[in-house]
């Protein structure tokens, strides 16, 4: 992929699509995935990004729209901080999936948690026991 600017807004739209598609490489990438008319980018590489369509190109590629607009905050509205070990990933991932479960699936997920962690503290007593 070509080296594109953070400094500018269409740098950092570019940057923004090629997170999320890698095959989002030039300018002509971008523009075939948004099915809008090359000149149409070259005029916000020159011009920068009207704001009616920051909301919208943000949602689409997946970042701040205060990123893509003025380069204030993290690129991700949800960048997750840098975690130590594996298992603290492990542990954000899990979180992040029982956020979006149905709350029926939710409760039988939380119901097992509770069956396993009574379990685990028995079994531990039971083994400090001996």
């Amino acid at each position: 992929m070509k080296e594109f600017n953070d400094q500018t807004q269409f740098g950092r739209l570019m940057i923004a699509a090629n997170a999320k598609y890698a095959s989002i490489e030039t300018t002509a990438d971008l523009a075939r995935h948004m099915e809008r008319d090359h000149q149409v980018l070259y005029n916000w590489s020159k011009r920068g990004i009207p704001p009616k369509e920051i909301d919208g190109l943000s949602d689409k590629y997946d970042c701040n729209p205060r990123w893509l607009k003025d380069k204030k905050g993290e690129m991700h509205l949800n960048e997750p901080a840098k975690l130590a070990t594996k298992r603290d990933q492990e542990i954000s991932e899990i979180t992040e999936l029982l956020k979006i479960l149905p709350d029926d699936d939710f409760r039988q997920v939380k119901d097992v948690s509770e069956n396993l962690a009574h379990y685990l503290l028995n079994k531990a007593s039971a083994d400090g026991k001996k």
